[in-house]
């Protein structure tokens, strides 16, 4: 079972808009216009329920994350870029779809992927 947490902190504060990691107890936040995640066999993870209901209207709490089974954080500058990404782009916003999905709108809740990569606030897998 994977035991790190990545999500995107939308909570206002001093983090808002930063990459929140959990491992067990400790949380780190980076600010993802610094720094490259690479996440290894990476899953992702959704609260249906609780997204139909932002769907449908209520308010914004934590309902997906990606569950990874190591994690790597580099300096944005020193992570070279391997992938092809704009075809493998992964998407999250329970305002306007209440899944993880494709550049095609495929739904790929619970799927999970050899690697994910952040750049900026934006996810891609590995193809």
């Amino acid at each position: 079972m994977s035991r790190i947490k990545v999500r995107f902190h939308l909570s206002k504060g001093v983090h808002f808009m930063h990459w929140q990691v959990r491992i067990g107890d400790a949380v780190s936040y980076y600010d993802p216009s610094q720094v490259r995640l690479t996440m290894t066999n990476a899953r992702l993870v959704n609260h249906a329920s609780t997204a139909k209901k932002i769907f449908e209207g209520e308010n914004k709490s934590v309902c997906s994350w990606v569950a990874c089974e190591s994690l790597e954080v580099m300096p944005k500058d020193d992570a070279p870029l391997t992938l092809t990404y704009e075809k493998c782009r992964v998407f999250y916003n329970p305002k306007r779809q209440p899944n993880w999905t494709d550049i095609n709108g495929n739904i790929l809740d619970g799927t999970t992927h050899k690697t994910i990569v952040s750049i900026e606030n934006r996810l891609y897998k590995q193809a």
